[in-house]
């Protein structure tokens, strides 16, 4: 995956998985991934489809500190990030 220009100033952390043998609904299926301390912020791709249904299982995990919840959504071709 290759990153924007528009967005080098920004640090994240990408989880990619490929399982073939996946069937087309399990293909956004939450992944768990264990952390040591909740990240910052989690911010959603304006396709997401369920960002509220995530949203929800990552403040049930984290018990209170969860990371910011943003979506990105496009306004006149720019990105504006909303709260969860």
């Amino acid at each position: 995956m290759v990153k924007s220009q528009d967005w080098s100033n920004e640090a994240e952390f990408r989880v990619l998985t490929i399982d073939l043998g996946a069937e087309p609904h399990e293909l956004d299926t939450p992944l768990y991934v264990p952390l040591a301390a909740p990240p910052a912020a989690v911010i959603f791709g304006y396709k997401h489809p369920f960002p509220d249904l995530v949203a929800d299982g990552i403040r049930a995990r984290f018990d209170g500190q969860a990371p910011e919840l943003l979506v990105c959504d496009w306004k006149s071709g720019a990105p504006v990030l909303r709260e969860l």
